[in-house]
């Protein structure tokens, strides 16, 4: 392992743009496989060993989520030689050899928000400097910019007709999305989906709140103004993010009044778009409104379950808590703020809180990479 982090630690991730992985998802098939698949493969091996070194140095060599990174680098590596094959022009079969390879890098890395969470709660000084607050920001930033290469490939690579076993079936599969990447006008689907989900946690929790969806005025024009610079986005971390706003909503609601109403507004302008989370509960004072997107340690102690990769984690209830577990909005930021985005917080003691998650619309942002270690 030591000689692999040697190899790939030293060289530069590679930073990408949004414009960057829609070209992926339109390249034509032969050029995905020997061109895509290979880099990609590179570039997955220099942010697992980077990522790698980060957990030893936050948690120690010794940390589970450090080995997990370590069993993807190995996974990774051992591949090489089936890469080489594909970039060569390979045989029949050898794309959906590497298509099956991915996958199963992707697994191990499923469980990886979990454990590192665990992790920091059971070391007892999560987010207790701005030192601290950097360092726990740049691993999950990494983590988030690597999955969303993968799962964008294996997104593109599904829509070409190639499942997660590597069968090639005789179609693609339709989808307004190109790759792991959503278009503007599926933001309120995307917002509906989260709204459902809240729901069936606030329901299993035996809670009463309701959630009721707006689309403003001029939206739907909005979506169609050919002169605006489009909006794509990443889908999965656009919904997670919306759901952690709505969960906090939703539990704030519950301990202010039992029942209530959260509202979700979804607006567009021709340089961004915008989803507004309300709730008439209690709001916060400045201080604990500031730190609500930090680090904390849970105000309840509760162990954090939600697998924020994993779209069917929410589909346990008894796995994903409603109540704030201090890790939440954190996760949020970091997926709202990937491409340009921001998350931001407002609340009046005594009557509410509104969180307003705001996408720019443009293809040029760059993901939000960690270029610098504090640590």
């Amino acid at each position: 392992m030591e000689a692999l982090l040697a190899r790939y630690a030293t060289r530069r991730a590679v930073p990408y743009r949004l414009q960057e992985l829609l070209a992926v998802g339109r390249l034509p098939p032969a050029a995905l496989a020997s061109g895509v698949a290979p880099t990609l493969r590179e570039e997955l091996c220099v942010r697992a060993a980077q990522q790698c070194l980060r957990l030893r140095n936050a948690l120690g060599p010794t940390a589970t989520s450090a080995r997990m990174m370590a069993s993807s680098l190995e996974a990774l590596d051992a591949a090489t030689p089936l890469f080489e094959r594909l970039s060569a022009g390979g045989d029949d079969g050898t794309f959906e050899e590497a298509v099956r390879a991915l996958y199963s890098v992707d697994d191990q890395r499923a469980s990886f928000v979990e454990i590192f969470t665990e992790e920091l709660s059971a070391r007892g000084s999560l987010g207790s400097d701005d030192a601290e607050e950097l360092r726990l920001r740049h691993i999950m930033l990494a983590h988030l910019g690597a999955s969303l290469l993968l799962q964008h490939f294996l997104a593109v690579a599904r829509q070409r007709g190639v499942d997660r076993r590597g069968r090639r079936k005789s179609e693609g599969v339709e989808s307004a999305a190109v790759g792991a990447l959503e278009p503007l006008g599926q933001v309120p689907d995307l917002v509906d989906t989260a709204v459902q989900q809240a729901m069936h946690l606030c329901e299993a929790a035996d809670a009463a709140p309701s959630i009721r969806v707006i689309t403003a005025e001029g939206f739907a024009e909005a979506v169609a103004d050919a002169t605006a610079s489009p909006l794509w986005t990443p889908g999965s971390y656009l919904y997670h993010g919306l759901l952690e706003l709505l969960k906090n909503a939703l539990a704030a609601t519950i301990e202010s009044h039992g029942d209530g109403e959260v509202r979700a507004i979804i607006s567009a302008s021709t340089e961004s778009v915008c989803v507004l989370v309300e709730d008439d509960a209690g709001g916060l004072e400045p201080a604990a409104r500031a730190a609500a997107p930090r680090w904390t340690r849970s105000r309840s102690g509760d162990t954090r379950y939600d697998r924020l990769d994993e779209q069917q984690s929410y589909a346990a209830p008894q796995r994903a808590p409603l109540a704030g577990l201090g890790f939440g909005l954190p996760f949020a930021a970091c997926m709202l703020e990937y491409f340009g985005g921001e998350l931001q917080l407002c609340s009046a003691p005594g009557r509410g809180s509104v969180a307003a998650a705001v996408l720019p619309r443009g293809l040029r942002h760059a993901e939000a990479t960690p270029t610098t270690w504090a640590g």
